[in-house]
């Protein structure tokens, strides 16, 4: 936690000077060798793209998911299995959802090396 808030002191103490200097210049240049010019405008762009385009494929088929499994599914354990899950999911901050995934991934424990032991022959 001290690394983490002296990351973030340092941060600030550097580009507090840049940012007071020419706020809309930081937000509307691109990036720049040069660090007066530099900018975060293609981020920005970049990330209202990567926005747009996930909402556009992810919104149609959530509702028709919805939709399906509302009018269409029939009565089993699996769709019974998602219902729960979904209802499960929507109570739970997505905060806490990111770090009990993230936690749970191979990558997280000893970067990389199997976490699991192998399958016996």
């Amino acid at each position: 936690m001290i690394a983490l808030a002296t990351l973030i002191w340092t941060i600030v103490d550097q580009g507090w000077d840049r940012l007071l200097a020419d706020p809309a210049g930081f937000l509307s240049n691109y990036v720049s060798r040069l660090p007066a010019r530099a900018g975060i405008k293609a981020a920005l762009v970049g990330s209202a793209y990567l926005m747009a385009l996930t909402a556009l494929f992810t919104f149609p088929v959530g509702v028709g998911a919805a939709i399906y499994l509302e009018e269409f599914a029939p009565r089993n354990r699996v769709t019974n299995f998602v219902e729960a899950n979904i209802s499960n999911l929507a109570g739970v901050p997505r905060w806490s959802t990111a770090c009990s995934a993230s936690a749970s991934s191979p990558a997280s424990c000893a970067w990389g090396r199997a976490c699991w032991p192998a399958p016996s022959p």
